[in-house]
């Protein structure tokens, strides 16, 4: 039983790594498509600025 309870130690350590692995894409996955919005919003931003100034 002891071979067997070691496996289990090493099944619940891989799992603590592959979640610590997915949380750490998570946020990376976040921050990338947050600083993309902004970047989107501010060039969404300076076109409807170029049209406004274009319509006067």
């Amino acid at each position: 039983m002891r071979i067997y309870s070691g496996m289990r130690g090493e099944r619940g350590q891989s799992m603590a790594e592959y979640a610590v692995i997915l949380a750490l894409a998570a946020l990376a996955a976040v921050a990338g498509l947050s600083a993309l919005g902004q970047a989107h919003s501010v060039r969404t931003a300076s076109t409807l600025l170029a049209v406004s100034e274009a319509m006067k």
